[in-house]
């Protein structure tokens, strides 16, 4: 078994990143059973143009008789900025056995892959725009052996091959054709939501899925899934958010992180696409054009209608300083699930679905609670 020792995961959706970054580190344990676990954001970096370096290049440099095994995660919110293309640099400079780097990135351009495929020896000196130095950093990157994954969600019979092969090779389960037809419909390419099935499927002594399987789990257990937190707080459902998160708690087990990161990723997509409704977007002036809506959702992959008239109400109606209040008590939340506090991070999120009863008071938000 051979790694690489860098891995570059690069996607919109976060179940596929944490899932490949799970196998990655299962397989780094196994090689390094006494590596140290080290993960930094963005923000450990600081804000400046010039990036702080330092922790990172102390862990990425042997210590020597102090134990160098380590497994380092490095969450960067885009490529194209200055201090990933630091970063990612660093990261072309040093590399070591016992040393193993994954850095979660959203989906970049595929012509990325070139750059890789294009190895280049280190160099102190980054020529050209942004653009241009990150494209050279992945290929120093490539010199080394590092790995490119830009992953996409898979669509369609994608998606169906998805399920059968998750089933099959991650649970041991068999899955009928008309089975995967209405999980892939119901499911929404909701990733997430298809391994939260299969986890509670693989707990029924029947190794083979049927619609039956699927009917009795859409009608029962998805009611209290998680992945209506985010309409549930939009539309000041409090005691239903709530009740999410309880189910949650108790059902999850040992995937509850993942499908925090999962919820946290999606309220994350609907605050940032209520700003842009409110700053960036005409959709508000005609929302019910249906055309217009797709073309606005769409790209941030948005597809439930229910969600949608969620988001469009929010941004009519919610007062900026509860907005504000989401965004911060979500990033504490995220920050929490990094760090591995599973209770704070509940506790953000519960507080989150709590919130908005302290706004009912506040005439421009009442029409969002009445809907």
């Amino acid at each position: 078994m051979t790694l690489a020792p860098v891995y570059l995961l690069s996607s919109d959706d976060p179940f596929l990143k944490t899932d490949r970054s799970t196998k990655i580190m299962t397989q780094a344990r196994s090689l390094y059973p006494d590596a140290e676990l080290m993960i930094f954001t963005a923000s450990d970096f600081g804000s400046g143009v010039s990036a702080n370096l330092s922790v990172l290049e102390g862990e990425l440099i042997d210590p020597g008789l102090f134990g160098g095994s380590r497994i380092i995660k490095i969450y960067l919110s885009e490529i194209e900025k200055s201090i990933s293309v630091q970063v990612l640099h660093l990261l072309s400079k040093y590399t070591r056995e016992g040393l193993v780097c994954i850095v979660d990135l959203p989906r970049m351009k595929a012509d990325y892959n070139k750059a890789i495929k294009s190895p280049k020896p280190y160099s102190d000196d980054l020529k050209g725009q942004l653009g241009a130095k990150a494209k050279q950093v992945v290929s120093f990157l490539g010199n080394i052996g590092a790995s490119l994954e830009i992953m996409y969600p898979p669509e369609g019979n994608e998606l169906k091959s998805f399920i059968r092969d998750r089933a099959h090779n991650e649970y041991a389960l068999n899955v009928d054709d008309a089975a995967v037809e209405v999980l892939a419909l119901n499911c929404e390419g909701n990733l997430v939501a298809v391994d939260q099935f299969l986890q509670i499927a693989k707990l029924s002594s029947n190794d083979l899925i049927t619609t039956e399987t699927v009917n009795a789990y859409l009608n029962h257990n998805s009611r209290y899934s998680g992945f209506e937190f985010t309409d549930a707080v939009l539309n000041a459902q409090t005691p239903r958010a709530l009740n999410i998160l309880s189910s949650l708690k108790e059902t999850e087990g040992s995937s509850l992180s993942q499908v925090l990161m999962q919820i946290i990723s999606g309220f994350d997509n609907a605050l940032n696409a209520i700003y842009d409704l409110k700053h960036k977007s005409d959709l508000l002036k005609g929302y019910s054009n249906y055309a217009a809506r797709a073309a606005f959702f769409a790209p941030r992959r948005i597809l439930s209608p229910h969600s949608q008239d969620a988001i469009i109400l929010a941004a009519k109606n919610m007062p900026d300083d509860l907005y504000d209040y989401l965004v911060q008590s979500l990033a504490e939340a995220s920050a929490a699930v990094k760090f591995f506090d599973i209770e704070k991070a509940f506790m953000y999120l519960q507080n989150m679905a709590v919130s908005v009863k302290h706004f009912r008071q506040i005439s421009s938000f009442r029409g969002m609670l009445c809907q």
